[in-house]
């Protein structure tokens, strides 16, 4: 698959496109799930989980 480079800030007035939107997402689920060793519930895409779940997902193991 190839994607385009996405700019470091976007352009005032404008917003990411939500592939780029779903790539962030993607990149930064997976960076921490390789981190933590925690996964998401795979049945359901990520904006349909519990709060409990995401806090789960992405507290800070440090800072418990």
């Amino acid at each position: 698959m190839v994607v385009a480079e996405a700019p470091a800030v976007a352009p005032a007035g404008s917003s990411y496109s939500s592939a780029e939107q779903a790539l962030l997402a993607l990149t930064l689920i997976t960076t921490w799930a390789l981190t933590t060793g925690r996964t998401l519930r795979s049945d359901v895409p990520p904006g349909q989980l519990t709060e409990d779940e995401l806090i789960e997902f992405w507290a800070d193991p440090l800072i418990a």
